[in-house]
Parts: structure tokens; sequence; C-alpha cells
């Protein structure tokens, strides 16, 4: 349970490094990442508490976005959907997918495209499109269009779908958990590039 926790977070992690890292200004000074329940809302902004007990001020401005984050099926995956997949490597050299994050439409477009290490973890992220899901005799295989190429993952039954959506600010809701990345402000609080609640 521990590994799958940790994969999962890796993976978050991932997906909103990708989300921010489009060469603009703003992900240039990006600087922390922060993950809590939110405390107190206000217009301008979000009030986490961390597993620690400790506070964080967020604030908001007109360069972030926010997601919904909400789990999901493997039935619910179509040719031409975009996809974030973590993997780690097969026995056989394949590639076996840990966790699925579902895109929503349009949003590959503007987050990094292909296949890339997630720190020292030895897992592999892949942000591509799919090109065709199967069921056969040896189980789920998803082909994704990946640099010109099909690059194949073996998906085994119970690992962890979820869809990401794009929502507004004032869907945030008191005690859910969101996981936000932003740049440090000198008062301490952080002024965010993302934010991604947790469905309840």
């Amino acid at each position: 349970m521990k590994y799958i926790l940790k994969s999962k977070l890796l993976f978050l992690t991932a997906i909103i490094l990708a989300l921010l890292t489009t060469g603009t200004a703003f992900s240039q000074t990006l600087q922390r990442s922060a993950r809590g329940t939110i405390t107190g809302i206000t217009g301008s902004g979000i009030t986490l508490k961390s597993a620690d007990g400790s506070s964080l001020r967020v604030l908001f401005d007109a360069k972030t976005v926010f997601f919904l984050r909400a789990k999901a099926d493997l039935a619910s995956i179509k040719p031409g959907d975009a996809l974030g997949v973590t993997s780690r490597p097969s026995g056989n050299g394949a590639m076996t997918a840990e966790a699925i994050t579902i895109f929503p439409p349009g949003l590959l477009e503007h987050i990094r495209n292909g296949q890339f290490p997630m720190g020292n973890s030895g897992n592999t992220m892949t942000n591509a499109v799919v090109s065709r899901y199967a069921l056969g005799v040896s189980g789920h295989t998803l082909k994704m269009k990946l640099n010109g190429g099909i690059s194949d993952f073996q998906v085994p039954d119970g690992i962890s779908v979820e869809r990401l959506t794009v929502m507004h600010k004032t869907d945030l809701r008191a005690n859910s958990i969101v996981s936000v990345r932003g740049r440090k402000n000198p008062d301490g609080s952080m002024t965010a590039g993302s934010v991604v609640m947790q469905a309840s």
C-alpha cells in the first residue's frame, strides 16, 4: 500500500510539473510544491494545513489553473484520449503501467509530451495519445502514439486510473485535499501556478 501511494504521489508531481514546464516566464520561477487540506477559502486564495500540522497561505493570480482529480476506470479509456502513464520496466523488456491519468481535451497541447524518467524512482512518465486499447488473452494492452511510433504498455487489473477535469476556483471546497505548485513569496506564502483538488 505504501508503494502504491508513493507511486501516485510521484505521478501527480510529474503531472503538475508537466503542466507548468512550458517555457513561460512563470514556470521559470516555480520553486515550491505543497499538499494539504483546505482549511480556509477567500476570493484570492486558500489556506492549507499539511500533514505535519503547519499552515500555508496559497494565493491565486490570473495564470493559476485548477483541476479536479477523480477516480476513473480502464473501460473509460478510448483511442484518441490523451493520457499520462507512469510505468516501470518489466522483465521481458516491456513497460508495465502503474498509474494512469486521463487528461481533459486539449491539455496535451500545453504540457510536456513524450517519455521521461521520474526522478530516481526508476519509473517512467509518458504523456501521449492513445492509439489503441485492447483486452486480449494475455491481459490489457495500451498502445500510445509516441515520437512518430507506437509504444506498448501492459496494464494490470487494479491499477490507479484517474481523470483530470478543468474546474474553476469557485469549485474549491473546504476540507478537500489539494496539491499545489507555484512560486514562493517573500512573506512565506506561495502563488499557485496549478491547484489539483482530489474529488471526495
